[in-house]
């Protein structure tokens, strides 16, 4: 823990100053990496400044040109590691980060974290993550809208490689329940 809680300093320090994108894109990954795996009150204290860093890539008027879209798409999954394992129930902050990342499904320019972090979401909801299964009907609504869309991306565009064939027997799984 001592680790994480000194490496995500430096990841949060480099997001501020970077001015080569690559290290920017790789921070943003590592506080992904850390909200996936530090305890919710040791990460508490790096939430918000976590959140604001993912919110000004994510939302900046060119994040999804060539250049940046890369970049963006690994802040959109730093953001659902956080949204799926630093919320907490009966929050209505949480649940704004939990809809925030789910609106922003698929991923599809970066295959690689398109797969890991659609199968991360699809696991979570095959093992009743306990946020999400706590969220309102609303929050419901927008995950199964989220869920069809990456299934949708992944049959009009296979050439993106969204879902690796584990991911498509999730997500089959999944819809197949529901």
């Amino acid at each position: 823990m001592k680790a994480a809680d000194e490496i995500i300093k430096y990841f949060i320090n480099f997001c501020h100053e970077a001015l080569n994108l690559d290290i920017v894109q790789s921070a943003v990954f590592g506080i992904g990496v850390i909200a996936k795996r530090m305890d919710q009150h040791s990460f508490s204290q790096y939430k918000n400044e976590c959140l604001q860093i993912i919110a000004s890539i994510i939302t900046a008027p060119d994040a999804y040109s060539e250049e940046k879209a890369v970049c963006t798409d690994n802040a959109v999954g730093a953001l659902g590691k956080i949204a799926l394992y630093q919320s907490q129930t009966n929050d209505k902050v949480s649940e704004e980060v939990l809809l925030k990342f789910l609106q922003l499904l698929p991923l599809k320019n970066d295959s690689e974290e398109a797969q890991a972090v659609h199968k991360m979401l699809l696991t979570e909801i095959i093992n009743k993550n306990a946020f999400l299964a706590s969220c309102s009907q609303e929050v419901q609504g927008v995950l199964i809208n989220a869920i069809t869309n990456i299934k949708t991306q992944d049959i009009n565009n296979p050439e993106l490689e969204i879902l690796d064939d584990q991911g498509k027997q999730l997500i089959n799984s999944i819809l197949e329940a529901k």
